[in-house]
């Protein structure tokens, strides 16, 4: 049986900047880049981020609807994959914290519009500590 591995697919308004800021922001390399016969626009593309794909393209029409993609990275340092995601253009939309979880986690959004978390696991809690965490945590009010 073959493997299963989900890729996200992004439609964006400028996919040629969109693919250097990926490289620059998260060391993505290109596997593929599919232009219209100007060059202007991507029809479509993939692209790397370490183990991962994407798959994206220019905006070819009007979204259906007001959905966004996000993406997630597993990354060995959570700290310095933001920082260089801040430095390469990103806004930071959650610094990099200790979270209930055992990960230090944090989150952008890209100059495109998607939103970025990445995450570093540093311990893992026991089922009872989750559970308690996870109590404490939906018992604030939420933002």
């Amino acid at each position: 049986m073959a493997e299963w591995s989900l890729v996200p697919y992004l439609m964006l308004s400028d996919a040629h900047a969109a693919m250097e800021f990926y490289r620059k922001a998260f060391g993505a390399e290109e596997i593929a880049r599919m232009t219209t016969p100007d060059g202007k626009r991507i029809v479509h593309a993939e692209m790397s981020v370490h183990d991962c794909r994407i798959y994206l393209s220019d905006d070819f029409c009007q979204p259906q609807s007001g959905s966004r993609i996000g993406l997630h990275l597993e990354v060995p340092d959570a700290d310095q994959a933001l920082a260089q995601a801040a430095e390469a253009g990103a806004k930071v939309t959650m610094p990099v914290s200790e979270m209930f979880w055992g990960a230090r986690y944090g989150k952008v959004e890209d100059p495109f519009g998607v939103a970025w978390s990445v995450s570093t696991q540093v311990r893992q809690p026991s089922e009872a500590e989750m559970k308690a965490a996870i109590a404490e945590w939906f018992s604030k009010p939420q933002e």
